[in-house]
């Protein structure tokens, strides 16, 4: 007789993508230091998507029943918005004492909500010392922003899965015809991903999912070192971190083991805008 995948309590998969979250970030500014430099490209890339899979997650998870955008637009802003005040007067104080040039430009207004990188998107070059490197929170920020139109395209799950499947072949094109410089488009997808997910989880054995993980991993592996073929790299990836969200939700990280480091998730934040300008102004490497 077959057994069923155990699965896993709200809790428990509470606590795994509480650390998942801390050693996503934690790997993501180990990367922007030298002393790491492109030894680390594609851990970052699927650590980025499940950071992003536990935003789309827990915020389908959450709002699952009923929705009001005016209570979810309230809940993020008393989320976000002391933590950045407070980050962005520790950064001025930074930038002041360095006398740091580009402090009264005009793009110090939007850079202070770490709106950056929507500018540089449109080739306008941000002149304020503020908002470096902070495209995953512009992206973050625009994935709440159209939410309460996801929240509609996936109450359903045969309307969900041909939305989820029609912007997986967008993102892909739009790899290949707009390729970006950072993994935008497989991040972008892991927010979608974990809006299906937290609605119409998948649950199967961590065994087969481990197993499909080291088989996409390696593929990866072979196709971009081995053969020098970087086509594959997208494909790849986005199947390794597919399977890497869906092991996430069917094994149980040891808590005793991981628990202190899942008390850092109140400072992931604080790690995320901080640490490029310790790159830029304290990288010792």
């Amino acid at each position: 007789m077959k057994t069923q995948p155990t699965r896993l309590s709200a809790d428990q998969i509470s606590f795994n993508f509480d650390l998942i979250k801390v050693l996503s970030i934690i790997l993501v500014a180990l990367g922007h230091f030298n002393i790491t430099a492109g030894l680390l490209w594609a851990p970052i890339s699927i650590a980025l998507f499940m950071f992003a899979f536990a935003s789309g997650y827990f915020t389908a998870q959450k709002y699952h029943h009923s929705f009001s955008t005016r209570l979810f637009w309230k809940n993020k802003i008393q989320r976000l918005s002391l933590k950045i005040i407070l980050i962005d007067l520790f950064l001025i104080t930074i930038f002041v004492s360095a006398s740091v040039e580009g402090f009264f430009s005009w793009m110090t207004l939007p850079s202070l909500f770490g709106m950056t990188a929507i500018f540089q998107w449109f080739g306008i070059e941000n002149s304020s010392p503020f908002g470096f490197g902070l495209w995953f929170f512009a992206v973050l920020i625009l994935f709440y922003l159209v939410y309460p139109v996801i929240s509609k395209l996936i109450e359903q799950q045969g309307q969900a899965l041909i939305f989820i499947i029609s912007l997986l072949l967008t993102l892909t094109i739009l790899n290949y015809v707009n390729p970006m410089p950072y993994s935008i488009w497989l991040t972008i997808f892991g927010f979608l991903w974990g809006c299906y997910s937290g609605r119409f989880p998948l649950f199967l054995k961590p065994t087969i999912l481990a197993t499909l993980i080291v088989f996409s991993a390696s593929a990866l592996l072979i196709f971009n070192l081995g053969l020098g073929v970087k086509f594959t790299n997208f494909p790849f990836l986005l199947m390794t971190a597919v399977f890497c969200s869906l092991f996430s939700l069917s094994f149980a990280f040891p808590k005793k083991a991981f628990g202190y480091l899942a008390h850092l998730k109140g400072c992931i934040l604080e790690i995320y805008f901080i640490h490029m300008y310790i790159h830029l102004y304290v990288n010792p490497f």
